[in-house]
Parts: C-alpha cells; structure tokens; sequence
C-alpha cells in the first residue's frame, strides 16, 4: 500500500510501515495537508494524526483515504500491535474517501469515519473483540452473491460499544439478528432487534444500530437496482423491523456459502451458484413478506399443514372434507384458501398431490400397481391406472418404462 505519512512521526514510526512492506513517502509539515499540496498518484493513503482532522474535514481529498491515529495508537507499539493488524485486514477499496479514526482506546475504536463537506455522515464503531466473517468469496469473478444484487454480506459477532451510524445508507440494509440484540435509533423508529427478528434499512434513509451486549446477526447489502420495490421505504420513509420465519435456514445457507467461498476444493466456485439462488430467494421471499398481515401468515400456514398431511406416508388424507376439517377450515373456508393462493381447488390440489406420489412410487420402487393404488388413495389398479392417464397423458406402465428403477 503507497502512503503519505506526516513528519511528526518519528522515522522509527516511518520504518515500521516500510519494514511492513508499504511504499511510505513522508509529508514536510502536518499543517501542509491542502489539496494542492498532496500529491496526486504519490499515495493512496494519508497517514497523521488525529489533530489534523479539523482541516482535513473540510478539504477534497480526491481518493485519496486518510488514516487519523490518536497519540497511542500512534506509539511505536500502537502501531505495531493495533494499526498493522487493521490494515492486514481491510480491502483497499475501503478506505477510498474515507476518514478513518483508530483510537488507541480499543472499546471504543473508530474504524469508519466519513465526513462530507467537514460534516460527519458516517462512523463504524468496532471494539478490539469484535470478529466479522464476510460471505463473499475472495475474488470477484468467483463472488456469485454479486450476480444477485448483493453488494456485501457477512456474519458479525460484535461487543457493546459496536455502533454503525449512516445519515443515507447508498444500499438497503438487511439485518438479521441469532443472539444479543441490537438497538434501532432513526428519526422514525426507537427500538430493539432481538433474535429471530429481521431489520430493513431502506437506501436514501437515516439510522444507527448499535450493540449493548454481544451479539451475533448476519448482514447483507443490498443492491437499490436488483431490489426496487421490495425494500422501498415504509412509511415516514424509515427503518422497518419484522419477526423473521424460518430464519434457521438463511443462517444455514450463509454458514454454507461463506465455507464454500473460503474451500480448496476445485469445485467451490460450482457449489456457490445455489448458494447464492437459495440465500436470495429467501431474502426475497422475506423481505416480501414483511408488509403481510398476520391473518395472512396464518393462512399460508394452514396451507402448509394440509400440503404436509397429504404427503404423510404413512396415513395421507385424501378426502378434502377431512383434510379440511384436520386443519381446522370449513369446506368453503378451505376452498376459497387454495383458490387464492394456488390457484387451484382442493380437489385439483389433492389430485396432483396424489399424482407426485405415484409417480415417485413408480420410478423409484418396484410396487406393483395394486400397492400404489392403495399407497395414493384408489380402490384398486384398474381405479389408479385410469386416474393416472388421465392426469399424465400415459399409463402407469408407460411411465415405469421411461424411468427405469435401477436393480
């Protein structure tokens, strides 16, 4: 990394970065820091102390990113056992126009500090024992989560003090929290995200999220473009906090990706592609759901209930009055559930239900037709066969020959 290092740092300071392998030049007088005095394609990155930041707060940088060090974090040993190891792990990319404080004080270190126009508009507070796992892969060409609108991702396992403050976030924040909890403040929401409930942070908008003890949520940043309308602002235009179902499995696929992503096997990059299909659809599927009323909700799930009862294996029903009555509906009730949100009656959701089975039965075991007649509700073969023909355009056995059951 090329820096511009100001000349209150002793040379002792300048030759730890350049030991560390970075192209350092040093800058005449800290008070000289004006934009025509920087050098354009000298350095990437301004390193002084955090005095300047004053004056560095109302001047234009280009890109170049600035690095304020307190005065321990600017000792000999503040740079070797605090500012190295940051810069070990942070992306270039991340520190372009960016005003960046490390403060020697590690509970409350300040990683992130942007100012536009000597006004701050964003800080990230990261104490020394937080940790974050990122989900994308290293390399771009390979990061499939991209292709999806996904800017960024990770898992967080942050301490008190863990604060990330925007006054316009440029992407949609989604956030969903397995322990702790993180605090909510924006001018038109105040509370707390506990675990299993999901946050959104529409783009354009104001907020801060903190932490007050540890917590572990996984993130994603994502794309205004690749999502329009589902994550639009609510109304007041502000953050929207919702109870996230079935939120085991995106922490799983995460987990999942974020392995593959950092795998030696040759076939990783084959693996993330699904991944990443899996992770986005439930996002999508959740951040959609998130403006549903709970009488919705409710509905969705007895659905579910009954689609369950007639794949049971062991005693399915297939009469429609049962299946009905076994989810706590009226014939009518149920009737008018499956037509609004399948698109089906009862009897054609029951039939092709009866139809997945049977065709399973037939590619993948050696059942005579008397036993998946009774396996799929029929009274005997001749019963199923005709049912089966009718729904497939084949008969049983013309299906059997076409998906031969390996010996």
């Amino acid at each position: 990394m090329k820096m511009l290092v100001s000349s209150d740092f002793s040379e002792k300071a300048v030759a730890i970065f350049r030991e560390d392998g970075h192209d350092v030049a040093v800058m005449r007088d800290p008070g000289e820091a004006t934009p025509d005095m920087l050098p354009p394609d000298a350095s990437s990155l301004l390193v002084t102390r955090a005095k300047l930041l004053p004056e560095l707060s109302r001047m234009d940088c280009g890109d170049l990113g600035i690095l304020l060090l307190d005065d321990k974090a600017a000792s000999l040993a503040g740079l070797q056992n605090l500012v190295l190891p940051i810069l070990h792990t942070w992306q270039q990319k991340q520190l372009n126009k960016v005003f960046t404080l490390i403060s020697g004080d590690t509970r409350q270190r300040i990683n992130y500090l942007s100012y536009e126009q000597g006004r701050e508009v964003a800080r990230v507070v990261v104490p020394a024992d937080c940790s974050e796992h990122f989900l994308h892969a290293g390399s771009d060409s390979h990061d499939e989560l991209r292709a999806f609108g996904i800017k960024l991702a990770g898992i967080s396992h942050v301490s008190p003090h863990y604060e990330v403050r925007r006054i316009r976030y440029d992407f949609h924040v989604f956030a969903l929290v397995e322990s702790g909890a993180l605090d909510i403040s924006s001018p038109t929401l105040q509370c707390t995200v506990k675990p299993g409930d999901m946050l959104v942070i529409p783009a354009g908008t104001q907020c801060c999220y903190r932490s007050g003890v540890k917590t572990t949520f996984l993130w994603f940043h994502l794309s205004p473009e690749m999502f329009p309308d589902i994550c639009s602002p609510r109304e007041g235009g502000g953050p929207h906090v919702a109870r996230m179902r079935k939120q085991d499995a995106l922490m799983t696929y995460a987990h999942h990706y974020r392995e593959e992503a950092a795998s030696i096997y040759a076939d990783s990059g084959e693996a993330l592609l699904p991944l990443a299909t899996l992770i986005c659809q439930i996002l999508r599927r959740q951040l959609a759901d998130m403006g549903m009323p709970d009488s919705e909700h409710d509905d969705r799930h007895t659905l579910q209930r009954a689609m369950s009862l007639l794949r049971d294996n062991t005693t399915p029903l297939w009469s429609v009055h049962d299946l009905a009555r076994a989810v706590g509906c009226s014939d009518s009730r149920f009737y008018r559930l499956t037509r609004r949100m399948l698109q089906k009656t009862p009897n054609q959701m029951v039939l092709d239900i009866r139809m997945q089975r049977a065709c399973d039965l037939l590619a993948h075991t050696t059942f005579k037709l008397e036993q998946i007649a009774v396996a799929t509700g029929y009274a005997d073969a001749f019963s199923f066969s005709s049912a089966f023909k009718r729904h497939m355009g084949k008969s049983p056995s013309d299906y059997r020959r076409a998906h031969p059951f390996p010996a």
